[in-house]
């Protein structure tokens, strides 16, 4: 499989590993197989999109895993995730209708 890459332009590897790390906490919150490899495959595409690094993706894989595991996302593990894949904090911006400061602020404060 050398070379071989996702839809996304990243590597299978890649999207093998977030699977490995992700699926245990995914399947914890009640996910199914196939809501997992949704969540993965959007997150392959946010961070091809990001153009993240290995050791971003890294930072950020753990952060998401340490907020699953604590069923929310504040704090630290927010921070981590808003600046390694920014378009995570816009797009949740633009979901809850406020601005990226106020969910910046919101995940500082815990809410």
């Amino acid at each position: 499989m050398r070379g071989s890459h996702t839809k996304h332009g990243r590597k299978i590897e890649e999207s093998a590993e977030l699977y490995i790390r992700l699926s245990n906490s995914m399947t914890e919150l009640g996910y199914s197989t196939q809501g997992t490899l949704s969540y993965i495959d959007t997150l392959s595409n946010l961070m091809t999109i990001n153009e993240t690094s290995a050791i971003s993706t890294e930072s950020a894989t753990n952060a998401l895993i340490k907020a699953q595991m604590k069923a929310k996302l504040d704090g630290i593990e927010a921070m981590t995730v808003f600046n390694e894949i920014p378009s995570i904090l816009k797009t949740l911006s633009k979901q809850i209708n406020k601005t990226e400061t106020e969910v910046r602020m919101m995940a500082s404060e815990g809410k």
